[in-house]
C-alpha cells in the first residue's frame, strides 16, 4: 500500500470525478436559483447562506476544538455595526466611499481580533465556565450598543446605507445575459460568493495541520500538549477564526436587513447557533450546512404558528441528541455506509 498516496488522497477536497461533477452541478443550480425563484425565496436563501457561515464558523470552535461559546452573538453584532458605521462614516481619499466588500472583510478582521483577545482571556476556563465567560461577552456587547446611543443609535438602531459595488448601487436593476437582476438577486450573489469561499476555506483548514491540531486539542488537551502541540496557540486561533466567520456573517446580515438594532443580537440567538451545529453534527462542515438550512427553514414554514415552530425545533433537537449524537451528517454517513454495504453484500452473493 502506498501510504503517501493515501494521505494526499485523504486530504483532497474532491476525491473523484463523480464528486467534481456533483459540485459543479450544485454551483450551477445555486447560480440559476434567483432566475426561477420568487423574491421571498431569494430572501430565505440569503438567510440560509448567512446562517451557514455562522454555523461553519461556530463549528470550527465548538465541534473541532471542543470550546463551548454562548457569546457569538457579540461577534455578529461587532461585524454588523462595524460594517454599517464604516460605510456611513469612513471616506477614502478624494471623497471615495468605502467599498462594501472591503467593509465586510474589515468587519470580519475586527471581530477576529476581539475573538483572539477573548480566547486568550478565557484560556483558564473550560466547559460550563467558558460558556459563562462567553455569555458575559455577548451580554456586554449588546448592552454596550444600547448605552452608546450617540454612536450606535441605541435602541433606535441604525439604517444601513445602500450597498455599492465598484461604483454601482445594487438598488439599481442590472441586466446580465439578457436577464434582469433585482437588488435582492444581486445581494444573493454577494452572499453566495462569500458563503462558498468561507466553506472552501473551512474545508481547507480542517484538512490542514491546523485542523488536525484543532481536533487533537478538542479530543484531549493534555495528550496534545504531550505530543508537542501548542494548546494555547490553537485554542486562541480557533476563537479568532470562528469570530471572523461570524463577524462577516453579521456584516452581510446587517446590509441585507437594511436596519440594525441591539436586540437583533441578543443572547437568545446563541441558542439558535448552538442548535444548528448540534442538529447538523458537531465537527462536520457538511453538518453545519444541513443544520443551518433546517433550523432556518422551520421557523419560516411555521411563521403563522410561532409556538409550533418552537415545539418542532425543540423536538428535533431532543430526538437528534438522544438517538443520533453525530447529527444529520452522522445519520447520512451511516445511511451511505449501509447502502454501500448492502451493495457489497449483494455483489458477494452473485459471485
Amino acid at each position: 500500500m502506498n501510504k503517501r498516496h493515501d494521505y494526499y488522497n485523504d486530504i483532497r477536497l474532491i476525491k473523484s470525478v463523480r464528486s467534481a461533477v456533483g459540485v459543479i452541478l450544485l454551483i450551477v443550480l445555486l447560480l440559476m436559483f434567483p432566475i426561477f425563484a420568487g423574491k421571498y425565496f431569494v430572501y430565505v436563501a440569503n438567510l440560509i447562506l448567512i446562517n451557514i457561515i455562522v454555523a461553519v464558523g461556530l463549528n470550527l470552535l465548538v465541534g473541532y476544538t471542543g470550546q463551548i461559546s454562548l457569546g457569538h452573538s457579540g461577534f455578529m453584532a461587532v461585524g454588523a455595526y462595524f460594517s454599517v458605521m464604516t460605510l456611513i462614516h469612513l471616506k477614502l481619499p478624494f471623497n471615495i466611499e468605502t467599498p462594501f466588500i472591503a467593509a465586510v472583510i474589515l468587519s470580519g478582521f475586527v471581530a477576529s481580533v476581539i475573538g483572539l483577545v477573548l480566547g486568550f482571556i478565557a484560556l483558564r476556563t473550560k466547559g460550563p465556565y467558558l460558556a459563562i465567560v462567553t455569555l458575559g461577552f455577548g451580554i456586554f456587547v449588546e448592552q454596550s450598543l444600547v448605552l452608546t446611543e450617540s454612536i450606535t443609535g441605541g435602541r433606535s438602531g441604525l439604517r444601513t446605507p445602500a450597498i455599492s459595488l465598484f461604483g454601482h448601487s445594487v438598488t439599481d436593476e442590472v441586466s446580465i445575459f439578457s436577464q434582469k437582476l433585482s437588488s435582492e438577486n444581486q445581494v444573493y450573489f454577494i452572499i453566495l460568493l462569500a458563503a462558498l469561499l468561507l466553506i472552501l476555506f473551512a474545508l481547507k483548514i480542517v484538512r490542514s495541520k491546523v485542523g488536525r491540531a484543532f481536533i487533537a486539542v478538542g479530543d484531549s488537551e493534555a495528550a496534545s500538549g504531550a505530543l508537542g502541540i501548542n494548546v494555547t496557540r490553537y485554542r486562541t486561533m480557533a476563537f479568532a477564526v470562528s469570530a471572523f466567520y461570524v463577524g462577516v456573517a453579521g456584516a452581510l446580515h446587517a446590509n441585507m436587513m437594511d436596519f440594525i438594532e441591539p436586540s437583533q443580537y441578543g443572547i437568545m440567538i446563541n441558542i439558535d447557533m448552538i442548535a444548528m451545529i448540534v442538529v447538523g453534527g458537531l465537527g462536520s462542515i457538511f453538518g453545519s450546512i444541513l443544520g443551518a438550512g433546517l433550523l432556518t427553514v422551520i421557523p419560516l414554514l411555521f411563521a403563522k404558528y410561532s409556538f409550533a415552530s418552537a415545539i418542532i425545533s425543540g423536538a428535533i433537537m431532543i430526538v437528534i441528541v438522544i438517538f443520533q449524537p453525530r447529527g444529520l451528517s452522522g445519520m447520512l454517513s451511516q445511511l451511505a455506509l449501509k447502502i454501500k454495504g448492502g451493495r457489497l453484500y449483494r455483489g458477494k452473493r452473485v459471485r
